[in-house]
């Protein structure tokens, strides 16, 4: 049954397109909205050696302290007299836009940005070549303007490895891992235990349960598809895990996965989790699936089942911004989103060990006791019901009676 249940996976068009097409549809659509953002953003470079796109500005100079950079040409960045002059100029099209530059600046370090047509993405940003004349303004060197206004180029964090001296060196792409992590363990867990689901109820609606049921026990078949489709889980993650190392590879040459905080014991923290996760949900989803007689009315309760797996979504800043926090803490020891949230806190900081230890053990005894629940569900008389859904069949079912 698990071999049958892994082959039939694997045959599907939905599983490629999970494994395959979905990821790179998903990195698309991240590095081409940040693709988009950069190409409408010119560098300060870009800006001062005339190969920048951005139209002509102004500024009115009340707290009078503004100079322009010998290195700026002055079409780029016009100084009016009045706010009135400013907007005249605004309305015949010589400039785009204008900085109003009021007397307390100093002060309260605020300007107002005065554009033709409102751009509300545009809030906040003033762009490069403003900062660095405000930078200049202040420090009178173009150099260190030059350095405030674009101040980093390459990003390394060091951390002394649990007091003992030895230093670990992260480079910028570190902090995609914690997201990487959060993105594998998702997706897997809901696409597996999807599969889980649409395989009961699909044998339920063209009567193959009878026929299977005739062979071997309920909770046989049970442990034939979870085990199964467990084994396609890993398939799964072996798949995007080695897709991203050769594409790391191919861009940059052998990938350091040091640098990166990635680490060897981090797979087997990944891998303890993923598979105690689909255990637990694939024990309720199998359930469930005995209890609807169609993959419609089981894939509108699905939503109720997996709603925990989304929570760690929905918080990731709390995840990655404060991993050791206390909500960041709760959310992984927390059975129903630990396999989510405790990796991707392990991805993001040193964790330590027995909270990893502790959160494996309390998910390990609830997917134990959802696999007890699933296959007091999961009986003969429940597969070849034809019945609804209903709180009434549910609770029958726990008991242990007929539905």
């Amino acid at each position: 049954m698990a071999v049958y249940e892994f082959k039939d996976a694997v045959r599907r068009k939905s599983f490629w397109f999970m494994t395959l097409l979905f990821p790179l549809l998903i990195l698309g659509l991240s590095l081409g909205n940040t693709y988009l953002a950069d190409m409408g953003t010119d560098s300060l470079a870009d800006t001062l050696g005339g190969r920048g796109e951005q139209a002509a500005a102004g500024y009115v100079d009340q707290a009078d302290f503004m100079k322009l950079p010998p290195n700026v040409p002055p079409e780029l960045l016009r100084p009016f007299a009045t706010e009135a002059e400013a907007r005249g100029a605004l309305e015949t099209g010589e400039i785009g836009s204008f900085y109003l530059i009021p007397p307390e600046f100093l002060q309260s370090t605020e300007v107002t940005l005065v554009q033709e047509e409102l751009q509300p993405l545009s809030f906040g940003s003033t762009g490069p070549l403003f900062d660095y004349v405000l930078s200049y303004s202040l420090l009178g060197e173009t150099r260190l303007a030059a350095a405030f206004s674009e101040p980093l180029s390459r990003v390394e964090v060091q951390g002394d490895a649990a007091g003992g001296g030895e230093e670990t060196t992260l480079t910028v792409g570190a902090e995609l891992v914690p997201f990487a992590m959060l993105f594998i363990l998702f997706f897997i867990l809901v696409s597996s235990s999807s599969y889980l689901l649409q395989s009961v109820t699909k044998e339920k609606e063209n009567r193959t349960a009878e026929v299977l049921l005739l062979s071997v026990t309920p909770r046989g078949l049970m442990a034939g598809k979870v085990a199964g489709l467990g084994a396609v889980a890993l398939t799964q993650m072996a798949i995007w895990i080695g897709g991203a190392l050769v594409a790391l590879w191919q861009f940059g040459g052998i990938p350091d996965l040091a640098s990166l905080g990635i680490s060897w014991v981090l797979f087997i923290w990944l891998v303890a989790y993923l598979l105690l996760g689909f255990v637990a949900y694939g024990s309720i989803l199998a359930a469930l699936g005995a209890l609807v007689p169609s993959q419609r009315e089981g894939a509108q309760l699905m939503f109720a089942v997996l709603l925990p797996l989304m929570i760690p979504l929905w918080f990731n800043y709390i995840l990655t911004s404060h991993p050791n926090g206390i909500p960041a803490v709760a959310l992984s020891l927390f059975p129903l989103t630990a396999p989510v949230a405790m990796v991707m806190r392990l991805a993001a900081a040193a964790v330590p060990v027995w909270q990893p230890l502790l959160g494996l053990t309390g998910l390990g005894v609830t997917a134990y006791l959802f696999v007890l629940v699933g296959a007091r569900i999961f009986r003969a008389d429940t597969l070849l019901s034809a019945d609804t859904f209903s709180r009434r069949r549910l609770v029958e079912a726990l008991r242990g009676r007929r539905v």
